[in-house]
């Protein structure tokens, strides 16, 4: 279906009409070969209408057809929901062949750019407020009795950062040594 001796197999893309893709990852709409773009984080698309909605609540709207969900709808043979992620084994968003290709949801995609260091945490994120030895310090000030509103003053935040530290909402992958 795709790859090398495919380069002249056409397949439409279901969702889009008048959109084709072929074996080579090219689009071609009505009026010939499409041009494909790319987005700020360097993913391949291009602009076409495309049916959006429910099947009661049928909408054709210009918009964009991302190259790895397209190429994920031919190879499942339907269109993608909403919550449905295209995620690349590879995290190359270059490399949109059907084997560098799974479908994923939201928590999975999550899972995958914490273990591959697309998202970064604690110390590593540049706009962070407080170092991770400052949070063993506040839980360990904290467990001793201290006061939140005294400990957010020696460190410089707000007592709500304090509070979020303390009850586990925020700074959660910062471990006990």
């Amino acid at each position: 279906m795709f790859g090398e001796g495919f380069e002249d197999c056409w397949y439409d893309v279901p969702g889009v009409p008048g959109l084709a893709l072929s074996g080579d990852l090219s689009f071609r709409g009505p009026q010939g070969l499409r041009k494909t773009r790319y987005d700020c984080n360097g993913r391949p698309y291009v602009m076409a209408r495309k049916v959006v909605g429910h099947e009661s609540d049928v909408v054709i709207r210009e918009g964009r057809v991302m190259l790895h969900r397209a190429v994920m709808t031919l190879v499942l043979g339907r269109q993608l929901g909403r919550d449905e992620f295209v995620c690349h084994r590879d995290d190359d968003k270059t490399n949109n062949w059907p084997e560098n290709l799974y479908l994923g949801d939201h928590a999975s995609n999550a899972v995958d750019s914490l273990r591959n260091g697309r998202r970064l945490r604690g110390d590593d994120h540049p706009f962070t407020k407080i170092l991770d030895a400052q949070v063993r310090e506040i839980r360990l000030a904290l467990s001793r009795g201290e006061r939140g509103v005294d400990l957010a003053s020696v460190h410089g935040v707000h007592k709500s950062t304090v509070s979020r530290i303390k009850h586990g909402v925020r700074r959660q992958s910062c471990k006990p040594l």
